[in-house]
């Protein structure tokens, strides 16, 4: 605890010792949040839909920004995919978005974002496939929601079935 004394003189050679008693003070403000950001992955696909070992995995999605601030940073998004017949990581790297060069996404809008990936040939492509894309995975962009979920929001799945292709 603080405590601050104050000594009065009351004018006829009395001393008074007071603490506390006259240091309040009370004012009424209000705020509000500011604009931030908030950067989801929207609309993951893979394709083809009928996928065969050795071919290109089509990855594509919307790194969208649902909140009221246009973006200030560059970041990188995150794209795994995982064998989950096998538990095998097929695929684990990231692409990056540059501010410089790519601009900033606005308030309400989105990235179009896409990456391929040519599966293993053999029975080591065949499988179902988990695709996990994560946007800003270092957190470079500084991020808020309302809800509090604006960095736990920024993960989408899809999954993708891998059929052996025909070898002669």
């Amino acid at each position: 605890d603080v405590y601050g004394y104050q000594y009065e003189h009351n004018g006829d050679g009395v001393i008074a010792r007071s603490a506390e008693a006259n240091n309040n003070a009370s004012a009424a403000t209000s705020s509000t949040i500011a604009p931030y950001a908030d950067l989801q992955v929207q609309d993951l696909a893979a394709t083809p839909s009928s996928l065969q070992s050795g071919e290109v995995l089509h990855i594509t999605w919307k790194d969208a920004n649902t909140g009221n601030l246009a973006t200030a940073a560059s970041w990188y998004d995150r794209i795994v995919v995982v064998n989950t017949s096998t538990g095998a990581t097929l695929l684990n790297t990231t692409v990056h978005h540059d501010l410089a060069t790519q601009g900033a996404v606005a308030a309400g809008g989105g990235l179009a974002r896409a990456y391929d990936f040519s599966l293993p040939n053999g029975s080591a492509g065949v499988g179902e496939l988990a695709i996990t894309v994560t946007t800003d995975v270092y957190g470079y962009q500084y991020e808020y929601n309302a809800v509090g979920t604006a960095e736990s929001n920024n993960a989408a799945g899809a999954n993708a079935t891998v059929t052996i292709a025909p070898y002669a």
